[in-house]
């Protein structure tokens, strides 16, 4: 999460760098996948539950001092067996499995939006 923060702060800083700090700035393709592979990004179920809730709980938090315009989570469901992926926690970073079961992340993405 430390980076995901990180990342947000050094964004506001160039663009305030460039005279753009009254900018909007849309998180997008935030995600974590659900795997247990050993990977950077992949947490498990309730690993990907958690970071989805604080990455989303923080932009809410800090939405104004960042001036964060929306945040979008990276996928919708997971691909299917044998598909490319393109990245290393790509198979497992949706909120759905490929067959439309729900996730954990699911549910709290739900709650969530229901909040905000």
């Amino acid at each position: 999460m430390r980076k995901f923060v990180t990342a947000i702060k050094r964004m506001r800083q160039t663009m305030k760098r460039h005279h753009d700090k009254r900018a909007g700035l849309w998180l997008t393709e935030v995600g974590w996948g659900s795997s247990h592979n050993g990977q950077r990004l992949n947490k498990g179920k309730r690993g990907q539950k958690r970071l989805l809730k604080k990455s989303f709980s923080v932009s809410v938090h800090k939405r104004r001092k960042w001036h964060i315009q929306g945040v979008q989570w990276f996928d919708w469901r997971d691909p299917g067996a044998g598909q490319p992926t393109g990245c290393s926690f790509c198979s497992s970073a949706g909120l759905l499995k490929h067959n439309y079961a729900k996730k954990p992340a699911y549910r709290a993405f739900r709650q969530l939006a229901k909040r905000y």
